[in-house]
């Protein structure tokens, strides 16, 4: 399972995308998406993780790699479907249907 730092509050949680059991915030979007990835095992070891983290609780703000925010960003939206609200859907879940233009 993935670890990560909260992006709200600085806890290490399970799971990048996951709300968290602490300050109840959930990524959404591709933006938040793509934070939450950058700030989990996925690309830090939990050293880093953890030394991330508590910046966060001490009220320094995030500072992402332009570039690599941009490329994950756009894989995430190439890639993951979204419901309305800008969550995730699940993988084997498709996006709601939309109307056509002969519909409206």
């Amino acid at each position: 399972m993935t670890t990560a730092v909260c992006l709200e509050c600085g806890r290490i949680k399970r799971g990048a995308w996951t709300s968290c059991p602490d300050c109840g915030f959930e990524p959404c979007g591709p933006d938040q998406l793509a934070q939450a990835v950058l700030v989990s095992d996925h690309f830090l070891g939990r050293e880093v993780l953890e030394a991330m983290g508590e910046r966060c609780r001490r009220g320094e703000p995030w500072q992402f790699p332009q570039g690599l925010l941009d490329v994950v960003r756009e894989r995430i939206v190439a890639t993951v479907p979204f419901d309305e609200l800008g969550h995730p859907l699940a993988m084997d879940q498709p996006p709601a249907p939309t109307p056509s233009d002969d519909e409206a």
